[in-house]
């Protein structure tokens, strides 16, 4: 499984203010794992109208984890930007002599797909900064 890009930045951004505990600037977050502010800010919006960060504007503004870590999972990261559902992880491409082998391969790692996306739903981002 690979994460597209603003997954990993999503994931990136959170860890870094789970890890400071305590309200970043954007360009100190960017900074902090080489995100340009672009990027991040389309990211930001995501994860504020999620409820997850607060972000304010200004000279004494930034941004700052609103949600517990301990309640924000790598599951819902994934869900909230990357295009991926529980039987998504593994797909096989049809092959039309396999003669019904396919079903029941498909079948097989759906379920290893949903356990993998449970084993994630329990890792949490608190879990990732090492808090």
């Amino acid at each position: 499984m690979r994460l597209n890009d603003q997954t990993q930045k999503a994931l990136r951004a959170l860890v870094a203010l789970a890890h400071h505990g305590r309200t970043m600037t954007t360009e100190e977050l960017a900074n902090s794992y080489d995100i340009s502010t672009s990027s991040l800010g389309r990211i930001l919006r995501q994860l504020q109208a999620r409820g997850w960060i607060s972000c304010q504007r200004g000279r004494h503004g930034g941004v700052v984890l609103i949600k517990p870590s301990t309640e924000i999972t790598v599951a819902d990261v994934l869900y909230a930007f990357d295009t991926i559902a529980d039987t998504d992880v593994i797909k096989l491409v049809n092959d039309p002599d396999s003669h019904g082998d396919f079903v029941t391969m498909q079948s097989k790692f759906d379920e290893l797909s949903k356990q993998f996306m449970a084993a994630l739903a329990g890792i949490t981002i608190a879990s990732l900064c090492n808090r």
